[in-house]
C-alpha cells in the first residue's frame, strides 16, 4: 500500500518517504508504538493510536514548500495533506524520516476532524517530547 504520493523532484525527500513507506508497511513499528506506556497530552492508549495508524487507509499528498525563516520542518492541516518545508532537508535522513512520521501521525489524528494525541507548539521539550507525534517519529528514526 502507497501511503504518500508526492510527485515532486527533490531526491532525499523521494528517499525518505520510500524509507517511511518501509517502517509504516512492518509489524515491528507498530509493536514498538504499543509498547509505550503512554503518551503525554491524550488519553488515547498506545494501542488506539497503533491500531488508527496501521488501518488508515488514505494515500496522503505530500507537497514541499519553502520557507528558510520559518521554525516548523513540516506543517499538516488535513488527513490529505502533509507539506514539507524543503529549506529544512539539511538534515540527515533519519530526522527527516522523523518528521515524515510525525506528520504522518497528526494527519491520522486529523481523520475524524479532532485532534485527539497532537502538540501544544513546535518545540519539542518536557512533556511535548512525550507527545505521540515527537515519540512516534522518534521511534521511526531510530528503527533506521
Amino acid at each position: 500500500m502507497n501511503r504518500f504520493y508526492y510527485k515532486g523532484t527533490n531526491e532525499k525527500l523521494i528517499r525518505c518517504l520510500a524509507i517511511a513507506e518501509r517502517i509504516l508497511n512492518g509489524a515491528l513499528f507498530y509493536s514498538k508504538i504499543e509498547s509505550v506506556e503512554s503518551f503525554s497530552g491524550t488519553s488515547v492508549s498506545s494501542s488506539k493510536i497503533a491500531s488508527d495508524l496501521k488501518s488508515f487507509r488514505e494515500t496522503v499528498t505530500v507537497e514541499g514548500y519553502w520557507n528558510i525563516f520559518g521554525l516548523a520542518n513540516a506543517k499538516t492541516g488535513s488527513s490529505e495533506l502533509i507539506k514539507i518545508n524543503t529549506a529544512k532537508l539539511r538534515r540527515s535522513e533519519g530526522s527527516i524520516v522523523n518528521t515524515i512520521i510525525h506528520e504522518y501521525v497528526h494527519a491520522v489524528d486529523y481523520k475524524d476532524g479532532i485532534l485527539d494525541y497532537t502538540h501544544s507548539d513546535n518545540i519539542n521539550r518536557g512533556e511535548e517530547n512525550k507527545t505521540a507525534p515527537w515519540l512516534i517519529g522518534k521511534i521511526a528514526e531510530d528503527m533506521m
